[in-house]
């Protein structure tokens, strides 16, 4: 209709001659009419036809079109990036620095890139000739399956694993490669590490047999025959006290020490299966336990909403046990100690919790050392203990996949973060 409308067109028929209408502006100029009435309706067809498709052209709002202009945009962008994509995977296979073959239905080799070029030399082979040795079994078990099976070989000092994919309609195998020698040195060491850890837990089982019963049977005779000593007559002299005295104390440190290691010791070797449990049940009965120490020092413990978790209750009661009594332990003189235990949620869907009091606390550069076994800030005279309780505290921590850090301020306090 639009080409009828603008168009001029000379028509010359025998005796006849007409003249399309040609539009200018508004006005319709040149109109003559020389033959037959039809050409006027033929004219008039036209420009309805082009005023008719100009409306509808119009009709597109500004808004619309814009819509059109960025689909037609995001379609640029889209078709040059699948054309990029396309041109890489067209030179991958010869550019690709692990190698790659292709393998006729007669095991020939009849592509290599040059990477696989230089895998080849090991069996003296090339393009045009039987695929070496070591693929032939695996080939003959996928082709034309439409299957992939893997192939580890193993070539001087390198580790390659081969990826043999059947296309049956193309009627070849594909042959991709990957050198995986220093995946298979990190797997060594890891299993090295492996088995250096299962003989140290063993080592560990041995030494919480030998402690739980050979080593604590001499200490208890050590202390049961002082008491004995010390009702003998000619015996109770303060001399002879004092040093029956000093050999018990000795002899239930030395105990206590040995319980500690036990404890430590069983943290792997011992635990039962983690389950759900409620952490503020499990502090609760920590404050039962300790009820007597916390009457003693008058002090506080004030406890935020705690979150159910899944753990292993015994070693989460030893844990707040441990950090608890610390915390009533290392106090500051003439200062009733307060502790506050609170929990957050993190993103990672962690629990971060923490313990917190206003005793003596110790300056951040022991901060990493306290979680050492037998580490002590302070001498046996000034506190009891054995330096075990941190370190008791670390390895459970560890067990459950949590970090346990510290922060403190002297003569201000300490907060454990868990």
């Amino acid at each position: 209709g639009m080409i009828m409308g603008i168009g001029v067109a000379s028509m010359h028929y025998t005796g006849m001659a007409a003249t399309i209408f040609v539009p200018h502006g508004d006005v319709l100029s040149d109109l003559q009419v020389t033959s037959d009435m039809r050409l006027l309706a033929f004219g008039i067809s036209g420009i309805t036809l082009f005023t008719l498709s100009f409306t509808i052209i119009a009709s597109i709002t500004q808004k619309e079109f814009n819509l059109l202009r960025g689909v037609k945009n995001e379609l640029e962008v889209l078709v040059q990036e699948r054309t990029k994509d396309l041109k890489a995977l067209s030179t991958f296979p010869s550019e690709s620095l692990d190698p790659v073959f292709r393998v006729d239905s007669n095991n020939v080799l009849i592509y290599s890139n040059q990477s696989g070029l230089s895998v080849l030399k090991y069996w003296e082979g090339e393009v045009g000739i039987e695929i070496p040795a070591p693929f032939i079994q695996t080939l003959n078990e996928v082709q034309f399956n439409g299957k992939r099976k893997n192939l580890e070989i193993h070539l001087d000092n390198q580790v390659f694993v081969f990826s043999i994919v059947s296309i049956p309609a193309m009627n070849y195998c594909n042959i991709y490669g990957q050198d995986i020698t220093e995946r298979k040195k990190a797997e060594s060491k890891i299993e090295q590490y492996a088995k250096a850890l299962e003989r140290s837990n063993n080592a560990l089982q041995e030494f919480a047999s030998i402690a739980s019963h050979d080593l604590q049977e001499p200490l208890r005779k050590i202390i049961t025959f002082g008491n004995q000593l010390k009702h003998i007559p000619g015996n109770s002299d303060k001399r002879s006290e004092d040093y029956l005295n000093r050999m018990q104390q000795t002899a239930a440190r030395m105990q206590t020490l040995i319980l500690d290691l036990l404890r430590y010791s069983q943290v792997h070797t011992e635990a039962k299966p983690p389950r759900q449990i409620n952490l503020r049940n499990i502090v609760d009965e920590v404050i039962e336990i300790l009820e007597k120490r916390i009457s003693e020092t008058r002090g506080t413990i004030i406890i935020d909403s705690l979150p159910a978790l899944h753990a292993q209750d015994f070693q989460m009661r030893e844990l707040f046990q441990n950090l608890i009594g610390n915390a009533l332990k290392y106090h500051r003189e003439g200062v009733y100690p307060v502790i506050k235990i609170k929990s957050c949620q993190m993103e990672n869907q962690h629990w971060k919790i923490t313990v917190e009091d206003n005793g003596i606390g110790f300056d951040e550069k022991h901060k990493n050392k306290i979680f050492s076994p037998f580490h002590r800030l302070h001498g046996r005279s000034a506190y009891e203990g054995t330096g075990m309780g941190l370190a008791i505290c670390k390895k459970i921590v560890d067990r459950h996949r949590g970090t346990i850090t510290a922060q403190s301020t002297p003569e201000k306090g300490s907060t454990f973060i868990i």
